[in-house]
């Protein structure tokens, strides 16, 4: 470890030290918490299980050492940035702590049990694959998660804290089958958030219980995908039953007893999926060749990506370079094609105008975040508690650049819009179902 990478470290070690002191206890359940630990992830711990394992990562053979280690100092000065904006903006609005009333998540609107059923059939119209309409999948997508996260914390919090290790187990399991190793985690995590917002006391032993069968799905996951392929590119051709979703699981735990070219593909698959400095070190290595960004270009991109299909048909036909910051760039800095790279929020931030540029909107992002965090810890307000977690979810998502927050944004509207619909029919559902109750007592007598 040399000393320009030992400094990009200690800037984002002290990035998370300095947000971890404010929030204290409370940094799971606020965003800005999760941004500057997912970011660590991804640019700090990465790179140390990148040079402690070297020749893993295929992607590495495109990018200098010298330009990665020179990206981990300009991420740490970022995340330094993030961290004084946002605490300075979190402790300038309000207390440090507020507390929050262990209320019913939503007044009027479904219970846990209601919600996690329609979670269940929402989610298994995703899995079918079937196009059941622009309306019907488009609001399984956007609802199915924010359904299962509210009904497994109505659910603890209405039988007690011995209930959360049972939820977060079902669900993760449940979300497994689609295949996706960052669903399991990210909704974990959002679950674990929800509850700590509305004080719910969590031991250290269930966490750490939860933490390890987390962790085994997602190897599962990750060596299923070794033995048997990638569950959703498959989905693609033919969407699998749910019997062949549950073989497709099961299939990787046949790698633990495989040879040495399956267990290599497994690491291989763990070093380049949290590789979260290869891209902007390639974009840093075309900066200092040419001297050129492109601005702003590829950032109002977004907004035509998040008009509605139904309003603009075709939108997803046009050049992806049109519609994506990640192609655009890709194009723009020259760098090889055919990777699924990890753009990453602050590599995003980078293409934009440099470093300079990355230091300012890291700041700009983590005032931001203190606001948001401000908002989400106000008490019984079901706003608070759906910012909370949209903006949760959007830092948990950092690997997807600067175009996550524009779907974040627009998917918190449309939670906010339908909560009046949602409210109303629930509350005349039970009106009806309470006068049948009356009508028939009566009756009996």
């Amino acid at each position: 470890m040399n000393a320009t990478l030992l400094l990009g470290l200690t800037l984002q070690a002290a990035a998370v030290a300095v947000v971890l002191t404010t929030l204290r206890r409370r940094w799971l359940a606020s965003a800005g918490g999760l941004f500057v630990a997912v970011a660590f992830l991804y640019h700090g711990l990465s790179e140390i299980v990148q040079r402690a394992f070297p020749g893993h990562n295929d992607y590495r053979m495109l990018v200098g050492l010298a330009s990665v280690d020179l990206w981990t100092v300009l991420a740490g000065a970022a995340m330094l940035c993030f961290a004084a904006a946002y605490c300075l903006t979190f402790l300038g609005l309000g207390p440090r702590r507020r507390r929050v009333a262990r209320l019913p998540l939503v007044s009027g609107v479904p219970g846990w049990g209601v919600l996690l059923i329609l979670s269940v059939v929402s989610r298994l119209v995703m899995l079918s694959g079937q196009d059941l309409g622009y309306w019907v999948n488009n609001i399984a997508a956007y609802f199915s998660g924010l359904m299962l996260v509210l009904g497994c914390a109505g659910l603890v919090l209405r039988q007690g804290p011995a209930y959360v290790l049972p939820a977060a187990l079902g669900s993760s399991l449940f979300l497994a089958l689609g295949g996706s190793r960052g669903e399991v985690v990210l909704y974990v995590v959002l679950l674990l958030g929800v509850l700590k917002r509305l004080d719910m006391p969590l031991r250290f032993s269930r966490l750490v219980a939860l933490g390890a069968v987390v962790a085994v799905l997602v190897i599962l996951i990750s060596a299923a995908r070794v033995a048997s392929g990638r569950l959703d590119q498959q989905a693609e051709n033919t969407a699998p039953a749910l019997a062949d979703r549950f073989q497709w699981l099961a299939s990787g735990s046949q790698v633990a007893g495989a040879g040495e070219q399956q267990l290599t593909a497994l690491a291989e698959d763990f070093s380049y999926r949290f590789d979260g400095n290869a891209f902007p070190a390639l974009v840093l290595e075309d900066l200092q060749a040419r001297q050129t960004t492109p601005g702003l270009t590829s950032f109002w991109r977004n907004f035509v990506l998040q008009i509605p299909s139904v309003l603009m048909p075709g939108k997803l036909d046009q050049d992806p370079r049109m519609l994506f910051e990640e192609d655009y760039s890709i194009t723009f800095f020259r760098l090889p094609e055919g990777i699924d790279y990890l753009p990453m929020t602050l590599g995003i931030l980078f293409t934009y105008y440099g470093g300079p540029g990355l230091l300012l909107f890291a700041l700009l992002l983590g005032a931001m975040y203190g606001l948001v965090d401000h908002v989400a810890m106000q008490p019984r307000s079901l706003v608070a508690l759906l910012t909370g977690i949209s903006f949760s979810w959007a830092a948990l998502r950092m690997e997807q650049g600067v175009m996550v927050y524009f779907g974040t944004i627009r998917t918190l509207l449309m939670y906010l819009v339908a909560i009046g619909p949602v409210a109303l029919l629930w509350w005349m559902t039970r009106a009806v179902v309470r006068t049948l109750r009356f009508e028939l007592k009566m009756s009996t007598r």
